[in-house]
């Protein structure tokens, strides 16, 4: 079955590769199996890092929550809807990666990619941006483009970060805790249908930091590419 490509996972693959080469690595060298056909490309890597961090699970619910508000600003939507609805959000957040409770978020100092400032910064990598990382040094070859030899550690690094930084990770998943304290207020009656629709363009705003496919086709969210 073909994939169809958030455009988060699709600008994370570009970032990466503007500072690593990717080169897929032998079949007989992942044990795990291997991809037929896998080029270093960006269209190639952006459909593993979709699979690494489910980021497309979560994105596809987006045009949903457009049509939610608008619903709610006509006075058309009960409160089961909107409750299913941040139930649907609550699922999708549940299919990306998590710490197990014995594992602690790594933070790293590290320089943040020139689109992005250039400046030095303390990042608390999520898991999703590690899982990521893991990916991709278990399907490529991976080398710096800047010429500096390759430091497997480190890379890794640089790689989890960019991918972090560009998907805007740490503000999306920071948006899941909200949501699940909004659906047991919904459920138990404490939210009035302003505080609902106070919610849902909150929610719409979180989730706009996430990057986007533009054009005149503004509900596309995943692409087959």
């Amino acid at each position: 079955m073909s994939h169809r490509t958030s455009a988060a996972a699709l600008h994370a693959a570009r970032v990466v590769l503007k500072g690593f080469h990717l080169t897929p690595r032998p079949a007989e060298d992942l044990p795990g199996g291997s991809i037929p056909g896998l080029k270093g490309e960006a269209v190639y890597l952006a459909v593993i890092l979709d699979y690494a961090t489910n980021i497309f699970e979560l994105v596809k619910h987006r045009p949903e929550l457009r049509y939610w508000i608008t619903l709610m600003k006509a006075g058309n939507a009960t409160a089961p809807q909107i409750a299913g609805y941040l139930k649907r959000l609550a699922d999708a957040f549940d299919t990306m990666p998590k710490f197990s409770r014995t594992e602690r978020p790594l933070v790293t100092s590290l320089q943040s990619p020139r689109e992005f400032g250039g400046r030095h910064v303390v990042s608390q990598l999520s898991k999703p941006a590690l899982e990521a990382a893991r990916f991709v040094f278990y399907y490529y070859d991976v080398r710096p483009r800047n010429g500096t030899p390759p430091d497997e550690k480190l890379d890794r690094l640089r790689v989890a970060v960019l991918v972090e930084v560009s998907m805007s990770l740490s503000r999306t998943l920071a948006v899941e805790p909200a949501i699940r304290q909004h659906l047991a207020d919904l459920k138990a009656g404490r939210l009035t249908p302003l505080d609902v629709k106070k919610i849902l363009r909150a929610l719409g705003v979180l989730l706009e930091y996430l990057p986007n496919y533009f054009g005149d086709y503004r509900e596309e969210e995943l692409k087959l590419l």
